[in-house]
């Protein structure tokens, strides 16, 4: 068993990538050798940043990027069918709890909202977890942050989120003392949190997780 911090090789159950992190990572996987990824059903990718396109090299971009998902027989969202991806893979059933969900984005930590465990990895890492379905995770620590009080009228998740890291600072995730919670009390932190918050605030928490820390991996307890 490898303790916090320690290196492991973690399995995916769902690989995500972008219409900015998906070409750069179809171009890794030749490179590699790699003809097909190591699950169709597990990939997934979703163009939320260049779509609509906004000129022909964007236009053309999206287009070699649908083909390559087409031939590899991925799920893609294309314009009219997607969204924000975080939101579509929430919306769509990617995201159940206890998965192991890597993305080509920084705000993949949006998905320790559901349960899940959620995090970004830049596009040659995305690759590799493509073709093996698995990527080496150094393993987080466990803080706790006690709000508390009674949340006022039109305060929000994100309003909470803000005032932590503004007390914190960018990167005080990383001098927080770790804490080792029961199962029985992190149950009893699950159940507050679904009184004070609806699912868009709890996303909203987890997705600005990793403005707290450089290289944030986010878990939900």
């Amino acid at each position: 068993m490898v303790g916090t911090s320690g290196i492991d090789l973690a399995r995916c159950d769902v690989v995500m990538a972008n219409d900015l992190g998906g070409p750069h990572a179809a171009r890794e996987l030749v490179k590699m050798g790699v003809d097909r990824v190591f699950d169709p059903s597990k990939v997934v990718v979703v163009a939320d940043h260049l779509m609509p396109a906004k000129d022909i090299r964007a236009a053309e971009l999206l287009k070699s990027l649908k083909d390559w998902c087409n031939r590899q027989g991925v799920a893609y969202y294309d314009q009219g069918r997607g969204g924000i991806e975080h939101t579509v893979l929430v919306e769509e059933g990617w995201v159940v709890p206890g998965a192991m969900i890597v993305g080509a984005d920084s705000h993949s930590c949006t998905y320790g909202a559901l349960g899940a465990f959620g995090t970004g990895l830049g596009a040659t890492d995305i690759a590799g977890a493509m073709a093996l379905g698995s990527y080496w995770q150094i393993v987080p620590g466990t803080i706790v942050v006690e709000y508390a009080g009674r949340k006022p009228r039109f305060v929000t998740g994100k309003d909470l989120i803000l005032a932590l890291i503004a007390e914190i600072g960018v990167a005080g995730i990383v001098a927080a003392k770790p804490v080792r919670p029961s199962l029985e009390t992190m149950r009893a932190w699950l159940a507050e949190l679904e009184k004070c918050l609806v699912r868009g605030e709890r996303e909203s928490i987890y997705r600005v997780l990793h403005e707290a820390v450089p290289d944030f991996r986010s878990a939900a307890e």
